[in-house]
């Protein structure tokens, strides 16, 4: 494992421990401490910044069902029809949120067991 057998080197030659000793000019500078700090600062900040961020959109890409806007769609209406129905009220509302409802399937928002 070392080198040489008798030495008195605790670790083999190569080690990675031995690359620490290029950083010891470093760790005597002040201003070494106040840089590093500073960055490590600076990056739990923008760390934080984008987890806000990404929880935010977790919750906006859901529309609540009040922004919905409604159209009944009933049984007697063509596949074109229907979508003759979808596509004025895309252009008419811009693309907000529609909610379609098939009355004949509607049994109303109560629990029944």
């Amino acid at each position: 494992m070392n080198d040489c057998f008798g030495c008195m080197h605790p670790y083999p030659a190569g080690h990675w421990f031995y690359s620490l000793q290029d950083f010891t000019p470093l760790l005597e500078n002040s201003l070494f401490y106040v840089f590093f700090f500073f960055f490590a600062g600076m990056a739990g900040v923008i760390i934080s910044r984008i987890t806000n961020l990404i929880k935010s959109m977790r919750h906006d890409n859901k529309p609540s069902i009040d922004n919905y806007e409604q159209i009944e769609i009933e049984r007697y209406m063509t596949n074109e029809e229907v979508g003759r129905l979808v596509i004025n009220f895309m252009k008419r509302t811009n693309g907000e949120p529609l909610l379609i409802v098939f009355p004949e399937y509607d049994n109303g928002d109560e629990n029944r067991n």
